[in-house]
């Protein structure tokens, strides 16, 4: 049992000093790994897209736990990432008209939630880099899939074989 503290509330509890936060957040996903084997070389480009969708939610609703406190903005951080990661995949050539309009929901959304004025600007930020760092760089996992030649993973060994061709004289 944790001692109390002044104000009579329980301490939290000891952490282990052994296992730092970046060795916790490894071995809570190390998991992923062998997915992630499985859609290099999974020939369903459907199915690599929802694979990596739920990648793409899982590490949005990570980063906006991270940087958000307010619910609202992170799960509209979260829904506006997969809006973003699903235009690119899915409607490309809408993805650029699309920008103005993410932009604008996220600020007027940060805009109407309580808060403090003077933080609006960075609160802004972080949602849109985001909606963008991870909702937008993860599809591209998912878009690999499409370019020519990557039917059981041939773009890896495509990019091996044009990088060992380039080194014979």
């Amino acid at each position: 049992m944790s001692e109390p503290t002044a104000a009579g509330a329980p301490a939290p509890p000891a952490t282990d000093k052994k296992r730092g936060a970046f060795a916790t957040r490894l071995l809570s996903v190390i998991w992923i790994i062998p997915i992630l084997v499985f859609v290099i070389w999974w020939k369903d480009e459907r199915g690599v897209f929802a694979v990596v969708s739920i990648a793409a939610a899982i590490g949005l609703h990570e980063f906006f736990t991270m940087t958000r406190a307010d619910a609202v903005e992170k799960w509209l951080g979260v829904a506006l990432g997969l809006t973003v990661s699903s235009l690119l995949y899915w409607r490309p050539t809408w993805l650029l008209p699309a920008i103005p309009g993410v932009f604008m929901v996220a600020f007027i959304a940060v805009m109407l939630r309580a808060g403090d004025l003077k933080t609006t600007a960075t609160r802004t930020a972080f949602q849109i880099m985001g909606i963008f760092y991870v909702g937008f760089l993860f599809m591209h996992l998912a878009l690999a899939k499409k370019l020519p030649g990557t039917e059981h993973g041939g773009r890896v060994h495509v990019v091996a074989a044009g990088v060992r061709d380039a080194a014979r004289p």
